[in-house]
């Protein structure tokens, strides 16, 4: 009875930690991939959709009107798009990462 009592024990305690591990591998690799779609360009026609219209804006509003839409939708959590000048820095303040920086858009 000693030597079944140890099996059972061992063996729950090895499926313990093997659901430790799958769980904590598991968590790592999402947000190893969250960060990394953080960092991601949006593509599709919700960020097209959001380009043209902030490109509009500005257009036939100015960089005034620019501005308001972008912190309102700042407010609001609904967007996040960076607008630069000529010498890479937001047009709202924020500070801008490194990689999108040095995309420019024509």
């Amino acid at each position: 009875m000693g030597r079944l009592f140890w099996k059972f024990f061992l063996s729950y305690w090895a499926a313990l930690l093997l659901a430790v591990l799958g769980v904590g591998a598991g968590t790592w690799l999402y947000r190893l991939a969250e960060r990394d779609a953080e960092l991601a360009l949006e593509a599709g026609p919700r960020a097209a959709f959001i380009v043209s219209s902030s490109a509009a804006t500005l257009r036939h509003g100015g960089l005034p009107a620019l501005r308001d839409l972008l912190e309102d939708s700042k407010r609001r959590g609904a967007l996040r798009l960076f607008v630069t000048d000529d010498e890479g820095r937001d047009i709202l303040g924020r500070q801008v990462p490194l990689a999108r920086s040095s995309a420019r858009c024509i």
